[in-house]
């Protein structure tokens, strides 16, 4: 009796695991442990953002890729509208080449986390120009990027070098929620 309802639970679940650890498979020996088969769950890639949590969900690993400090890209992606407007509308939290007098003019992104990768390729000095392969990149930013373990110096470099019209950009960006909590969490 207990045989059937353990069957009828691993078959109703069995498929469903949806499990950070890695289950091991058929491990009937030592050596058929070994040999085991490892299921790990794919993580499904996300299409909208809903929530802060969703964005930092995505951005968080892309800024460690790329070695973005995150007071800076949470700071900026606040300050450039979060989840409302334009931007966001096109999956550029960043607004990269809006320009005042013509914001239609920024970048449609397919997805939110191809928006925050062009925001850290254009930070790093990794946006590339043209078709793709040309070889060519945008290093305007480089100067702020080699900042970034000082990301007050860093911040300050990004609105000298022009990112934003707003003649307190950086301190708008730095009194930001966003930039002060993991300003706090991660440089205090």
């Amino acid at each position: 009796m207990f045989k059937g309802i353990l069957d009828a639970i691993k078959e109703k679940f069995s498929p469903t695991i949806h499990s950070p650890i890695p289950m091991v498979k058929d491990i009937g020996s030592v050596k058929g442990a070994m040999a085991a088969t490892v299921a790990t769950p794919t993580p499904t890639p996300v299409q909208e953002l809903n929530s802060y949590q969703d964005f930092e969900r995505v951005a968080n690993p892309i800024f460690r890729k790329y070695d973005i400090p995150r007071p800076i890209g949470h700071g900026m992606y606040a300050g450039e509208g979060r989840l409302e407007g334009l931007g966001a509308k096109r999956n550029n939290f960043y607004n990269i080449n809006a320009i005042d007098s013509d914001p239609n003019q920024a970048f449609d992104y397919k997805t939110p986390a191809e928006g925050i990768e062009a925001y850290a390729k254009l930070m790093s000095g990794k946006y590339e120009l043209g078709a793709k392969g040309s070889g060519k990149f945008d290093t305007r930013y480089l100067p702020a990027y080699e900042l970034r373990k000082d990301p007050v110096a860093m911040m300050k470099k990004i609105q000298e070098l022009g990112y934003a019209s707003r003649p307190d950009y950086a301190d708008f960006i730095m009194s930001t929620p966003e930039w002060k909590s993991y300003y706090e969490t991660y440089y205090q």
